[in-house]
């Protein structure tokens, strides 16, 4: 492990801030047993839901498979990001990274790479594998590269006004706007892996149409990265605290907790 780390930090960790920051993300969560179990739950809802998809269409299951796994341990990731581990100890990062914009770009790239470490490997690898078995040669390197563009769209989606360093901010209020958020999910899903699948299938059938394909992806890429690093945003510096203070304070005299 550590010579795998040797061999890809000098080019996947770009500074020593980042690899600080990547390989302390990858410890936290994988050592955690609160955010192992949240990351297993969605990874398990999406082989589940990639299994049902090969099984429902054997011939537009392999198309749709990979997008349901990328999906779940997309948002699972995503979600565990909110999750503190060692709270107490962000102050490192409170006194070494830099609090405005700079620090938000690292914060988001080192959140991307994390996405990027589970997904390629875990989906579109086996997402390829999966297409040899039931497309032409051409056409299953077309899928691969289809699922490999959108799961990157994916990470970057995820990542909107994304301004924490994983794993070091305070649980937000997830009680305030829960349904909302479960209801996301689920939309999000649905519009992810249907709208991806069908598009798919309608540029499988005559190859030329994966033309259309770069200028709506170059599009769609290049305003999401805009929402991402926006400069003129005042909000775009990096967040420790996800919870609002109270609109009213109170002296809390009688001691109680």
């Amino acid at each position: 492990m550590l010579a795998v780390s040797r061999w890809l930090d000098p080019w996947f960790l770009k500074d020593p801030f980042e690899r600080a920051c990547y390989h302390f993300s990858l410890r936290a969560l994988l050592r955690s047993e609160t955010h192992c179990i949240l990351f297993g739950a969605f990874a398990g809802l999406g082989l589940i839901t990639a299994a049902q998809a090969i099984l429902d269409s054997p011939r537009g299951g392999p198309l749709a498979a990979p997008l349901c796994l990328a999906y779940f341990l997309a948002a699972g990731l995503r979600l565990a990001f909110e999750l503190p581990a060692g709270l107490s100890a962000n102050w490192v990062y409170r006194l070494t990274a830099d609090q405005g914009s700079l620090g938000s770009r690292q914060a988001a790239s080192v959140a991307r790479k994390l996405l990027l470490t589970f997904l390629l490997p875990f989906v579109v690898a086996p997402g390829f594998a999966i297409a040899l078995f039931s497309l032409p040669p051409g056409l299953a390197v077309a899928h691969a590269f289809v699922v490999a563009l959108f799961t990157l769209l994916l990470v970057e989606a995820l990542l909107i006004r994304f301004r924490k360093i994983p794993f070091t901010c305070s649980t937000p209020a997830f009680e305030n706007n829960a349904i909302v958020l479960i209801l996301a999910y689920v939309v999000g899903f649905f519009a992810f892996t249907g709208s991806v699948s069908a598009l798919e299938n309608w540029m499988l059938k005559l190859p030329f149409r994966f033309l259309a394909l770069f200028p709506i992806m170059a599009a769609a890429w290049y305003g999401i990265r805009q929402a991402i690093y926006d400069p003129g945003d005042p909000g775009a510096r990096l967040v420790y605290d996800a919870r609002p203070p109270d609109a009213v304070q109170t002296l809390n005299l009688s001691g109680a907790r």
